[in-house]
């Protein structure tokens, strides 16, 4: 693990400001640490502001760069990334809803966690 990562995951962990740890994620290279702190983020924005159609600019930058946290591990085939923007995008907190996109990554995720795992629908207890 890099200087740089052990850094970020140490400011993150000491500071309680979700801007400053979401700008710390994009600093991550590792593809599970990035999904890890992503869900994490979108968890605690859900616990804050129950009702998504009175988001704040910031928060809604946030879940903007969740989406694309997501959605660049989740194009590498990173299983538990395609699950979680499937999440975001069945329940369209923030983004679009788009209940095909959503079923068409469920079925990647499926497929991928079968094949890191061996067993098939496993993804689906992760969130």
């Amino acid at each position: 693990m890099s200087e740089e990562i052990r850094v970020a995951r140490a400011r993150r962990a000491t500071t309680g400001d979700l801007t400053a740890r979401f700008s710390e994620v994009e600093l991550l290279s590792d593809d599970d640490l990035a999904c890890n702190d992503a869900r994490r983020l979108y968890t605690e924005l859900l616990a804050q502001n129950p009702n998504w159609n009175s988001l704040t600019k910031p928060q809604a930058d946030q879940i903007k760069g969740v989406v694309k946290i997501l959605r660049t591990t989740a194009d590498k085939g990173h299983a538990l990334s395609q699950h979680s923007l499937a999440v975001v995008c069945e329940r369209g907190h923030g983004i679009r809803k788009d209940t095909n996109e959503a079923y068409k990554l469920w079925v990647k995720a499926a497929e991928r966690s079968s094949e890191v795992d061996g067993k098939p629908g496993t993804i689906a207890s992760f969130w």
